[in-house]
């Protein structure tokens, strides 16, 4: 706008103004109006994190200005109504045996792994894992001594970092078990057993949560031998004697 003589001009325009002059003659005053205006504009913008705008790096939702002249030297005004959305990350420590699936992969070794995604906000989501992988070495062969009718005794090399197993035995071909759980060492005594019996044994090494592949063997224990009642020798010059108690079930004798 402009204001000339009393009045406020809005427009461009040819305007004139006619008045008396020093000498009380007519005036007349023209003016060649050119009217620029000024000008403003609004923005609506979403951003994550951060956004850069006129020299400025802004972090927080808001409503922000600008000023500045416009190509007609008129005052121009710029109005940013920003949003700041915020990036997400996430970190997990995970302990797992032999494997681990995660975002669609299978992890078989330790390390830091990432993964990277969209959030809920249209920002990126970093997650990061800490995987440690326990691989758990299975038993590969087992020692059996001192076999006797009753008892075994059991020996194999230690390859669990806990030096701690699952042994389990059974004399009816898998049909029942004795288990014995958390077994500390690589050796055992098996006692109480059946007299010429087979047992199938099982051994699993443990550490931290996790188990190995199942080791099995095979024994079969010895005869129960049992020493009769009233043995005597008779001699002669010409053969010898032995007489003993007759033991209800005996087939024969050694």
């Amino acid at each position: 706008s402009f204001d000339w003589n009393g009045v406020t001009y809005t427009e461009s325009g040819t305007y004139t103004f006619t008045t008396t002059n020093a000498v009380g003659c007519d005036s007349t005053a023209t003016l060649n109006l050119t009217i620029n205006n000024s000008s403003s504009s609004s923005d609506d913008v979403t951003a994550c994190d951060s956004f850069d705008w006129n020299g400025v790096t802004y972090t927080e939702s808001g409503t922000y200005t600008f000023a500045t002249t416009n190509a007609e030297g008129c005052d121009s005004t710029a109005t940013l109504n920003l949003t700041i959305n915020n990036s997400s990350s996430s970190s997990d420590d995970v302990t797992a045996c032999d494997s681990f699936d995660w975002n669609g992969v299978t992890y078989t070794e330790s390390g830091t792994y990432t993964f990277t995604t969209t959030n809920a906000v249209g920002c990126d989501s970093t997650a990061n894992l800490n995987l440690s992988i326990i691989d758990v070495q299975d038993v590969t062969s087992v020692e059996i001594n001192n076999i006797t009718a009753t008892s075994a005794s059991l020996d194999w090399d230690n390859v669990s970092p806990t030096n701690m197993y699952n042994i389990r035995y059974s004399y009816d071909g898998g049909l029942s078990w004795i288990e014995i759980i958390n077994h500390v060492g690589s050796f055992i005594n098996l006692n109480d057993l059946d007299p010429l019996t087979t047992y199938n044994i099982q051994i699993i090494s443990l550490a931290y949560g996790c188990e190995s592949e199942i080791f099995s063997t095979l024994f079969t224990t010895e005869v129960n031998c049992i020493i009769p009642d009233n043995i005597s020798l008779t001699a002669t010059p010409f053969d010898v004697t032995l007489s003993w108690d007759v033991l209800d079930g005996a087939d024969s004798y050694n």
